[in-house]
Parts: structure tokens; sequence; C-alpha cells
């Protein structure tokens, strides 16, 4: 005699409740409150970039101006090489403080995401109106975009110009009797590419230790099940 297994309400799916005002409410200002952190980091980035400018385009005014004056040599390449260590200290700390906040900026990015991910997860239909992802898995720390953020990248070249400035600037005052060759000046380009390399490439190692770090909690792959739900609802006539 076979047995009849009747379906029971609790052997069906779980379906999502419906959130609260409350929670809707806050979940939105959440949103807003990441938007703000968000514009604020890449202000900040931008305002690091033109602080850095604004010093090297005055350093290099002031040598330009002790250029022209009678002044010895020696003491000009000091002074030179004063100005080139100054320029490259700061421009190395405006590097690490904006690669801390591409990190960041990328983490507020998800952190969006993931909100954004609650009001899809709870209303499927509207998931095909959004053209930003709504997974956390996006955008990558390691993506070419990161890895080239512009400010990020235009101080790691003011600073490397600095610094192979300043090795080549050492290089006439040790061993070319006070006189610019070819050798020191071969010695400074050199040297600020392999600044910029090095500096770059610590960034790279940077924005992929975050990625391995971050746990996802909203992969690809719940999203293109909700993609799944959301198709199967017909359009409505004229859309």
């Amino acid at each position: 005699m076979s047995t009849r297994i009747e379906s029971s309400p609790r052997a069906a799916l779980p379906t999502n409740p419906q959130p609260s005002e409350a929670t809707v409410q806050f979940m939105l200002s959440e949103l807003e409150r990441l938007s703000e952190r968000w514009t604020r980091a890449n202000e900040m980035a931008e305002a690091r970039m033109n602080q850095l400018l604004t010093i090297a385009s005055g350093a290099s005014g002031v040598l330009l101006l002790l250029s022209q004056l009678k002044i010895a040599p020696t003491d000009f390449l000091g002074v030179a090489l004063a100005t080139f260590a100054i320029v490259w200290l700061l421009g190395l700390l405006a590097f690490l403080r904006i690669l801390q906040r591409n990190i960041t900026v990328i983490g507020y990015v998800r952190a969006i995401n993931c909100l954004r991910h609650f009001f899809v997860d709870n209303d499927p239909s509207i998931e095909r109106y959004l053209a930003i992802p709504i997974t956390d898995s996006e955008p990558k720390y390691t993506s070419v975009g990161a890895r080239r953020f512009g400010a990020r990248t235009v101080t790691a070249i003011i600073s490397s110009l600095a610094f192979g400035l300043g090795c080549g600037d050492v290089i006439t005052l040790l061993a070319f009797g006070l006189q610019v060759s070819a050798s020191s000046v071969a010695i400074g380009i050199i040297s600020s590419i392999a600044h910029v390399a090095i500096m770059e490439t610590y960034a790279t190692i940077r924005l992929s230790n975050a990625e391995k770090s971050y746990k996802v909690r909203f992969p690809q792959r719940q999203i293109e099940k909700l993609d799944a739900v959301s198709s199967e609802r017909p359009l409505a006539r004229g859309a």
C-alpha cells in the first residue's frame, strides 16, 4: 500500500517578508550616508593631488628663479636637493593616503551595492531598470580602473620625478665636479622610472590583498537568480 505525503505550509519555500517602513527609511538613510562618504573620499583624494601639484609648481618656480641668480653651484644644488627631498616625501605621503582612499572608495561602492541589493531582493521587478551592479563583488579592487586611479598615479609620477631629480643631483655633487653630465641625467631618469614602478607595484599588492580579504555577501550567481525571477514576469504593453 502506497503512502501519500501531503504537502504542508511548513514544507513550502520561505519567502522574504515585506520590510517595514522603518526598515526602508533606515536603508535609504544608510544609502545616502554612504553616498556622501564616497563623494567626500573622492574629493579628499583630488584635494591632496592638487596640494602636491601646487607645492611642486611653487618649488619649480623657486628653483628657476635661483638659477637666474648668480649663486654658487654648490649652494644651488644643495637647495635643489633639499627641495626635491621635500617634494618626494610629501608626494610619497600623499600617494599612500590616496591609495587608502581608493580602497575606501571601492568599499563604499560595494556597500552601496549591498543596499541596492536589498531593494531588488524585496522587489525583483525593479532590477531590469538598474544599470549599476547590485552585487558587492563589483567593482573589483584589482580592476584596471582601480589600479590606475588618476589622482594616485599623478601623485606617484610627481614623487618619482622628484626622487629621480634628487638622485641626479646627488650624483652631480659627488662624482662629476658640479657639472651636469649625461650619466647623472640617465641615472635620474632610470631612478624615476624604477620609483614609479615600485610605487604602482605596491599599490597593486595592496589592492590585491584588499580583494582577497573582502568577504562577498551577494555574489553574481545570486543576482542571476533574481534576473530569472524578474524575467518570468511579463512586461506591460507598450513597455
